[in-house]
């Protein structure tokens, strides 16, 4: 049995371990196990994945009951175990070229339709 690391898909933190022949839907807090030894046990038994939250704030540590995060993310890659496909993790989609590779993250700003008024007169 191996064991791979889950990280919280909001701020991106090792936060438990589990054994990957363990997980399956529906997620329960039983499946995970600490990061270390001597850590609390990260999620309660009894929790399933509405209830669950990330130990490090109080927001859900995944935004997809069947999509684990199972490495740290950088840009253009967030690995991730997809228990709703045969377990088997998920290749990072391309995302294009070198060019792309190497764009800011940033939102763009939309423009409304008073901005674009003002713009006009």
């Amino acid at each position: 049995m191996s064991l791979i690391p889950i990280y919280c898909d909001i701020c991106c933190e090792h936060i438990a371990n589990a054994e990957q022949d363990a997980l399956r839907l529906p997620l329960m807090g039983a499946m995970f196990q600490p990061r270390e030894a001597g850590f609390p046990h990260p999620i309660p038994d009894e929790a399933t994945w509405e209830f669950m939250r990330c130990p490090f704030g109080p927001h859900r540590p995944f935004i997809e009951e069947h999509l684990l995060q199972v490495g740290p993310a950088t840009p253009g890659n967030r690995p991730v175990l997809d228990l709703s496909a045969n377990a088997e993790p998920m290749e990072p989609e391309e995302q294009g070229g070198p060019e792309d590779a190497e764009a800011p993250l940033q939102p763009q700003a939309k423009r409304g339709k008073r901005r674009q008024r003002a713009k006009e007169n």
